[in-house]
This record gives C-alpha cells, structure tokens and sequence, in this order.
C-alpha cells in the first residue's frame, strides 16, 4: 500500500509504536536518509512524507523497513574452529604439492 494512503505520524512517534523504545530523532532521520544495509548488501531507507519541515511516516512503512533489513532471514555462517582451519590449510598444502606449485 503507498504510504500516503496509511496513517501517518511524526517519524519518531512511529518508530516508537513499532519498537516500544523511544529513538532519537537523528536516527530515525538517518534511516530515511542514509537507511540501512541488507544482509546482501541492498540498501533499505524509511518511507516518510515531507509536511512543511517535518517528516511523517506510518507504522507500516516501520515495519517493512525492520523486516527488510533484518538480518533473521541471512545464512547463519558458523566461524571456522582453529582445528578445521588447520586442517583445511593442511588439505590446501598438500593439494598445492601435488600440482608442484
């Protein structure tokens, strides 16, 4: 749905309603400007109306941008143990000596 036509609000008021945590309003500036990278590396900024200087935004807008730029829904990549680095750096030497490199 197009944000002009959800209830909208002053853009800290509604980040608020979504996060129950106030936010300073430089950070939620910062998301509609700037915004935020995905986990593959799209960048995702806040919907918001300009009204004269302020800047309004809906509870929905909050929403879809937490839920594109949540990380939950990334590959969970497990680091390497210092054993498996080991042996991988082994099964590496031993391949490059075969190829006489």
């Amino acid at each position: 749905m197009p944000i002009l036509e959800e209830e909208l609000g002053p853009l800290v008021d509604r980040v608020e309603k979504v996060c129950r945590k106030r936010h300073h309003y430089s950070t939620a500036f910062r998301w509609t400007q700037r915004g935020l990278l995905t986990p593959d590396g799209r960048r995702v900024r806040l919907e918001y109306v300009k009204a004269g200087a302020e800047r309004l935004t809906s509870v929905e807008a909050v929403r879809r941008f937490f839920a594109a730029t949540t990380g939950a829904t990334a590959p969970v990549v497990t680091p390497q143990t210092s054993r498996q680095r080991e042996a991988a750096l082994a099964r590496a030497e031993a391949e490059c000596e075969s190829l006489g490199i």
